[in-house]
């Protein structure tokens, strides 16, 4: 999951605010075009963090969303992972290996001497 952080783009339409504040502010001449330059880019910024926003509660959901209670709804192994427990299995099940040590033998316990 990657949620992005919106930070970067708040400091940048701060910043932006300031200068239009700025070039509102001044005594001299008007300088509509670079205001007009500093509104437009204030715009792409808050629209940038709205989708940021809206990235990140997607990311939210799918990740509250993905609970897996059942064996059905678990996704699919992946092909490598699918063959190495297909490997796995085969390893443990045949009679060839009952005796074997494999790397996860110290864990399981003995089969027992008795017979029936």
């Amino acid at each position: 999951m990657t949620f992005l952080s919106p930070d970067v783009l708040t400091h940048a339409a701060a910043r932006l605010m300031t200068e239009t504040g700025r070039l509102a502010d001044t005594e001299a001449e008007l300088e509509l075009s670079n205001m007009e330059q500093c509104a437009r880019a204030f715009i792409l910024q808050l629209k940038a963090i709205h989708a940021l926003e809206l990235h990140n509660q997607r990311q939210e959901e799918t990740q509250t969303s993905q609970k897996y209670s059942r064996y059905e709804d678990l996704p699919p192994l992946m092909p490598e992972d699918r063959d190495r427990l297909k490997r796995e299995l085969i390893r443990l099940l045949s009679p060839r290996g009952i005796g074997a040590a494999g790397p996860n033998a110290g864990r399981l316990s003995k089969a027992p001497d008795t017979e029936h």
